[in-house]
């Protein structure tokens, strides 16, 4: 779990672990996603979303009030370690 790591960042969410970094804007947590990077090749996607990746039917379509906590949870005999 070492490589992995949550950061929000000047509007920019970044979710990484030691294979692919993905960036989302964050926009008040409403995220739109920006790109995908495979660490291993180098290779980028760029996305182009101009609207949220997620929308569900009968929520609120204006992003507002987002916050992002992190916090590392060990493994257990089910779960490996990871962010939630």
């Amino acid at each position: 779990m070492g490589s992995c790591r949550a950061v929000l960042q000047d509007g920019v969410l970044t979710l990484e672990n030691r294979c692919l970094r993905r960036q989302y804007a964050w926009n008040d947590g409403h995220l739109i996603g920006q790109q995908i990077v495979d660490l291993a090749t180098g290779y980028t996607w760029l996305l182009d979303g101009r609207t949220p990746d997620l929308a569900l039917p009968g929520e609120h379509p204006e992003p507002r009030g987002g916050s992002l906590t992190v916090t590392p949870l060990g493994a257990t005999p089910i779960v490996p370690a990871h962010l939630q």
